[in-house]
């Protein structure tokens, strides 16, 4: 929906727009999906706008500019589609990233579509971050159960939902490669599910599950040594997001919450020779409690792992682990080549090596932005009994 960092830097501000603003428009294979694409925006649009991550300088205190720009969508949860973005950069004070307001929208092939607004503030040299974004998504997709063997068996039935998400949040940094937060959110959510196929595919499911009000506070640390957030060659980034949540609100005014969920990513990025890199990323989820079935652990999310429709997969616990290989060829061009596995189950203790969710597959990359280190790319990736074709500007992590 919205991003951008620089000054005058009008081209090299757009490329980054669009680097972040692929991953954030409507990849909502569920609703928690995308209201977490809602959430992540803001935080897309923290990396764009962070100058000295790139080309190692800060921004003097009063500095502006505006940038806007049309983002094309190929996704296999949602289809094709187009996007639009803009948004006004500006500094506070001398030596912190550049400051954003930003809108955004767009609509896919399958009649889903999505629009949402954000701001970041940078303050005393990067040292606080406050965080505001409001969004809205009319999601049309597949649910297709819960556990390992309903997202095997294929058996789907189509929902609408409409959600409304209000996420306020901040940072503080203690050092200089950690960052602690909380983050508060709201989600309204209604959805239109068709009786018959649900009483027929699901029947133990109550169809008020999929309509509440659900908010909660979320608890964030994050760990970054990268050398560059865009075309990353060494470091690592790590982060955890502890979230307490209330499955729906209603007319209550206990303040207890219903369940936990935690989620953990770690991703080390290796130099090797030839112009090449190696990334590695491990992720996890649990959730404890009584969830809402949107904010189970999605399999397929944030690019953990390809090859997979959001939400086919979904249970209380879930992994993901995958290697990419990245290598520059000749001129512009460059590949990837990468391999994960992962799946999920209702507990730690119940993986199966049987149940395992593979993943293998190869892209092509075109540099859009030597300075900014921005790349087009499309992969294809092969999934245990699925394919899937992703357009991307910039890398999938």
């Amino acid at each position: 929906m919205i991003k951008n960092p620089f000054q005058r830097e009008t081209i090299g501000a757009i490329l980054l727009v669009c680097a972040l603003l692929t991953s954030v428009l409507p990849e909502p294979a569920a609703a928690r999906a995308i209201e977490s694409e809602i959430s992540d925006l803001g935080t897309h649009i923290e990396d764009v706008a962070k100058p000295s991550a790139v080309n190692g300088s800060g921004n003097g205190a009063g500095k502006s500019e505006f940038i806007a720009t049309p983002i094309p969508i190929i996704n296999p949860t949602v289809g094709t589609g187009l996007a639009g973005v803009g948004a006004y950069l500006f500094t506070i004070d001398a030596g912190s990233q550049s400051s954003f307001v930003g809108v955004g929208g767009g609509y896919t092939d399958n009649g889903s579509w999505a629009f949402g607004a954000a701001q970041s503030i940078y303050l005393e040299q990067d040292r606080y971050i406050i965080d505001v974004k409001l969004g809205y998504a009319a999601a049309v997709y597949d649910f297709f159960g819960v556990g390992s063997d309903a997202g095997e068996t294929g058996s789907a039935i189509s929902l609408e939902q409409n959600v409304w998400a209000t996420i306020v949040g901040g940072k503080v940094r203690l050092a200089p490669s950690i960052y602690l937060g909380s983050r508060l959110w709201f989600y309204d959510i209604d959805t239109i599910v068709p009786l018959t196929q649900l009483g027929t595919l699901f029947p133990s499911l109550d169809p008020t599950e999929f309509s509440m009000h659900n908010m909660g506070i979320s608890l964030l640390g994050d760990f970054d040594t990268r050398d560059n957030r865009f075309d990353t060659t060494s470091g690592t980034l790590a982060s955890v997001a502890v979230h307490y949540g209330v499955s729906d609100i209603g007319d209550r005014f206990d303040f207890k919450f219903d369940y936990q969920k935690v989620e953990i990513n770690i991703t080390k990025y290796m130099a090797l020779p030839d112009d090449s890199t190696l990334a590695l990323r491990a992720s996890g989820c649990g959730v404890w409690g009584q969830p809402p079935l949107f904010d189970l652990c999605l399999f397929g999310a944030k690019s953990d792992l390809r090859g997979y429709v959001i939400g086919q997969y979904r249970d209380r616990s879930m992994f993901a682990t995958q290697a990419e290989y990245r290598r520059d060829l000749f001129w512009k061009i460059g590949m990837v080549a990468f391999v994960g596995v992962g799946g999920v189950a209702e507990d730690m203790s119940s993986f199966s090596w049987d149940q395992l969710l593979p993943s293998v597959g190869a892209g092509i990359r075109v540099n859009l932005s030597e300075k900014f280190g921005v790349n087009f790319g499309m992969d294809y990736a092969h999934g245990r009994d699925s394919d899937a074709i992703y357009f991307r500007i910039g890398e999938a992590f």
